[in-house]
């Protein structure tokens, strides 16, 4: 037998909890970094990032790898042998 799983969409999960005052207070505090956030994804995804093609990076070799590390804990480009 098949159990029958009710779905929400956010928009009617956000709808439902708004009712609650508490968690209506809290969410409209947070309105402005919500608008932040929308905003870093719209230019995101308006402006995709372009992907390196490992063949287009300088060959890099481990014993340079293993170098990369510093003192701090910083991760450092190798660029010698």
């Amino acid at each position: 037998m098949r159990q029958t799983v009710k779905t929400h969409s956010h928009d009617d999960n956000l709808e439902e909890k708004l009712r609650d005052p508490a968690f209506r207070e809290e969410y409209e505090a947070l309105a402005g970094e919500f608008a932040v956030a929308k905003e870093i994804i719209r230019v995101r995804n308006a402006n995709p990032v372009p992907r390196i093609a490992p063949q287009a990076l300088p060959p890099t070799s481990r014993r340079s790898a293993s170098r990369w590390r510093h003192k701090s804990g910083q991760l450092l480009p190798a660029t010698r042998d």
